[in-house]
């Protein structure tokens, strides 16, 4: 827990000024997990999504950091086809609160018969866990669409086919929030200042430093619901 201090000293040329009125309580209930979703939906934006035509717009690992923050921002920008896919159906509620307009679980987007195609079923998907989940996704993005990944909880491991890519021109996206370019991330705070409104829906903890080991615990085992922020003040 040495990490966690009320001040550090960093090189300037790192930080980013707050954008727009976001506190600095804001920007932590946001935090990489948040930055990361706005970057992949700028990601896909640049791939051709569009609110105009209100796409059909899976999100894995929902109830997750990314995944919420990936509802938040979508409904934020006018996108109403947002299907949540999640294993935890009794976050149901929350997950439509955020602006999911259905709810699925991995077991159905889960294909066992290996076909190198499936029916075209979504035209975009912000991918927060990859393995097997990701690769029967790929099979099911519309022609034309595209796939942003940023996270591997469900293993590192793509086994895929080539034809998603030739034969129906999906592109596949990869996130990183840590080498962004710095001159580039005023704007995506930018846009995350615009969303707080509907970020603000997201379930957030405040935990004390004596709780943290607990709360670690829950996330490493995937039982943690929503943002948290920890409180270094323990008075």
């Amino acid at each position: 827990m040495c990490g966690y201090a009320q001040y550090a000293r960093l090189q300037s040329s790192w930080i980013t000024p707050l954008s727009n009125g976001l506190s600095l309580k804001d920007s932590m209930i946001v935090g990489t997990a948040g930055f990361t979703a706005a970057l992949s939906i700028q990601s896909l934006q640049q791939a051709g999504m569009n609110k105009s035509n209100q796409p059909t717009i899976a999100v894995t690992g929902a109830t997750g950091g990314v995944g919420t923050m990936a509802i938040a921002l979508l409904k934020a920008k006018g996108y109403d086809n947002i299907i949540a896919i999640t294993s935890k159906d009794n976050q149901s509620p929350m997950l439509k609160s955020l602006g999911a307009s259905d709810i699925v679980s991995p077991q159905d987007i889960i294909k066992d018969d290996n076909k190198p195609l499936q029916s075209q079923c979504f035209d975009y998907v912000i991918d927060c866990v990859g393995g097997a989940l990701a690769t029967s996704l790929l099979t099911q993005i519309s022609y034309g669409g595209a796939m942003s990944v940023c996270g591997n909880a469900s293993g590192i491991a793509l086994n895929t086919n080539i034809l998603p890519f030739i034969l129906r021109g999906i592109r596949l996206i990869g996130i990183d929030s840590v080498a962004y370019p710095n001159e580039k991330r005023l704007r995506i705070w930018y846009e995350i200042s615009n969303a707080m409104e509907f970020i603000r829906k997201i379930p957030i903890t405040e935990v004390r430093l004596e709780t943290l080991a607990h709360k670690l615990d829950s996330i490493q085992h995937a039982t943690n619901i929503g943002r948290n922020i920890v409180s270094i003040n323990n008075q």
